[in-house]
This record gives structure tokens, C-alpha cells and sequence, in this order.
């Protein structure tokens, strides 16, 4: 069966598929391991995937960490947060548009979001590894899983792939 407008090729599905493949591993690899105060006063030591764990960064309170200059916390969970939620929102986005790679004629619309979306997978990994850095200077007991590797590698097969469909973009004027 053959779509209108689509012409299947290994060129054009390998890349799609295999970008959305590396966004679910990275999303369900081992993402964040931190050790944390529970609302018990019991130390917690976190083990999670991608998107529970750039929930936790988002709002855990910089008191809940057992570390020796928690007044270097703040900073330190604000950066390492912007790594995990560029991996979190470009991972979704990614998933979603990750078709639009396919059609002879790639649409302008689709085509972006997936674009913005590479990039930040591909560098997500830059604030992540410096909030990581500034996290453990700080005293805290932190760590990254293996998730943000097949993560960082989507955001630059998205990129490589959207370069090289954009001599497909939609050719109608307008917009």
C-alpha cells in the first residue's frame, strides 16, 4: 500500500525510525539517581527514568538535599533542570513529529518543531552535565544514568536527517 505524497525509502524511514527507537531507550534508561529527604526525614535514594525525573528536579526543594552548601543549590538544580527539561519536551515533540521526515514534499510546519527539537536533544546534555558538576561541588549526592546517551544520539540523527530533508520543504509561496 502506498500513501500519496509518500514514497518509501530506506533513506527517509531508517533515519525516523531510528530516531524515534533512541528516544525510547533514552527515555526509559536509568536517567537520574539523587539522594533526597522525604517528607519523613528518610533519606531517598532515587533511581528514575527520563520524565519522573525532570519532575523531581523541577520541584524538589534545594533543603531536601543533604548537601554542605545548600545555598549553591538553587543555581545548581535551575541548570541541571534545563538539561533534563529540554530532553523531556524535545523527546515528546520528537516522537510526535518524527513522521513528518517521511513525505516526498516535507511540511514547513512540521518540519521545524522537529528541527528545534534535535537541537535540543543534541545539546540537552551541556546543562545537564554542568548542573551535574555544580550539584556535586555543592555537596549533593547526584548522579546520571546511561538515558541521556541514546537521547543526545536521536537529537543528532533528527539533525542530520532534517538537514538533509530540507531540499524537500514545501515550495508554495506564502507563510
Amino acid at each position: 500500500m502506498q500513501l500519496r505524497g509518500v514514497t518509501p525509502s530506506r533513506d527517509r524511514v531508517v533515519p525516523a525510525a531510528a530516531a524515534v527507537v533512541l528516544v525510547v531507550v533514552g527515555a526509559l534508561l536509568p536517567y537520574l539517581r539523587m539522594q533526597y529527604l522525604n517528607f519523613t526525614v528518610q533519606t531517598v535514594d532515587a533511581r528514575l527514568t527520563l520524565f519522573p525525573a525532570a519532575t523531581l528536579v523541577r520541584g524538589i526543594d534545594p533543603l531536601w538535599l543533604p548537601a554542605a552548601q545548600v545555598d549553591r543549590l538553587p543555581l545548581a538544580l535551575n541548570v541541571f533542570n534545563l538539561g533534563a527539561s529540554m530532553h523531556q519536551v524535545a523527546a515528546v515533540v520528537a516522537v510526535l513529529v518524527c513522521w513528518a521526515l517521511l513525505p516526498d514534499e516535507v511540511n514547513k510546519f512540521f518540519w521545524w518543531p522537529l528541527h528545534l527539537a534535535g537541537w535540543a536533544l543534541a545539546l540537552g546534555v551541556v546543562p545537564l552535565l554542568v548542573g551535574l558538576g555544580m550539584l556535586r561541588s555543592a555537596g549533593a549526592v547526584v548522579g546520571v544514568g546511561p538515558g541521556w546517551a541514546p537521547l543526545t544520539l536521536a537529537g543528532v540523527v533528527i539533525l542530520v536527517s532534517t538537514f538533509r530533508a530540507r531540499p524537500r520543504l514545501d515550495t508554495y509561496g506564502g507563510i
